[in-house]
């Protein structure tokens, strides 16, 4: 396994953020470590989707909230028999995520749930629902589902242009690489309207599945359709219901330009990756 420095890609050319937005949200983070230690200062959201499983209905619910001074990202996929929930706490040190813990809960088949605690005192990791020897950690390495969080803010610092990128992401015990790369261009329907998004897969080399995810080009980057494709055949998608977000203080706020493309209300969907079973 080769580790990439924090924010790095193979083959790739940094490129500067494409419009005011993006630097302002690039400049926060960076003019702001400390708050890491006091507040999460990424924005909190909450994001809710609705699709179809097996013919039942069910909603899934994304939300980014400040726990303690850390960031908490959270999903929930609820249906009629039961919920899958997962979550990660996190802290944002100089744009890079540091995963500290966790959590993936399936009711149905508890054999897949997953406990892992992150240590950087000790540069280790430990997994306590199925106890397995520390894993020597290495700086970059995210969690499943904080892998998504890394990646927005990987391209509001260095512009969609940055991709694509490889992340390291450790899965239970096992690291394993997903590549980030962007398909194209599309103006999307939603049920908040037309959005135009960039087109991104997310796949694991070597495998013959992958995550599409359709990402709003306004400065917060959210997913607004996700599809997940297994033997080239569609399994799941995702379409944004309703949205929610929390705006954090910025300490520096330059003057808006024409450039910016912030469209108001911001939308994301997702049969995300991060509640697929975990593969032993």
């Amino acid at each position: 396994m080769t580790f990439l420095p924090h924010g790095a890609k193979r083959g790739a050319t940094h490129h500067q953020p494409r419009s005011a937005t993006a630097r302002r949200w690039l400049l926060a983070l960076v003019l702001t470590p400390a708050l890491g230690a006091v507040a999460c200062p990424l924005d909190h959201y909450e994001l809710r989707y609705k699709t179809r499983l097996a013919g039942l209905p069910v909603t899934l619910v994304r939300t980014l909230t400040d726990v303690e001074g850390d960031c908490e990202l959270q999903q929930k996929a609820s249906a009629l028999i039961g919920t899958l929930s997962e979550r990660s706490r996190f802290r944002v040190i100089d744009g890079q995520i540091q995963p500290l813990h966790y959590e993936y809960r399936n009711p149905f088949r508890k054999s897949r749930s997953v406990d892992l605690r992150f240590d950087w005192q000790r540069d280790a990791a430990t997994e306590t629902v199925t106890p397995n020897p520390a894993v020597e950690l290495h700086p970059g390495v995210v969690d499943r589902l904080s892998v998504q969080e890394q990646f927005r803010l990987d391209i509001a610092r260095d512009g969609i242009a940055s991709l694509p990128r490889d992340y390291t992401v450790l899965d239970d015990d096992k690291f394993k690489t997903y590549h980030i790369s962007l398909e194209g261009e599309e103006v999307i329907d939603t049920k908040l309207g037309k959005r135009a998004t960039y087109r991104l897969r997310q796949m694991r080399p070597g495998k013959d599945k992958y995550t599409l995810l359709w990402i709003s080009k306004d400065a917060q980057l959210l997913p607004l359709k996700i599809q997940h494709i297994e033997d080239g055949k569609l399994e799941g998608e995702l379409l944004i219901d309703a949205v929610r977000i929390d705006a954090r203080p910025r300490p520096l706020t330059p003057a808006r330009n024409d450039a910016d493309t912030d469209t108001g209300t911001h939308t994301i969907s997702a049969t995300s990756p991060g509640l697929e079973p975990n593969e032993k």
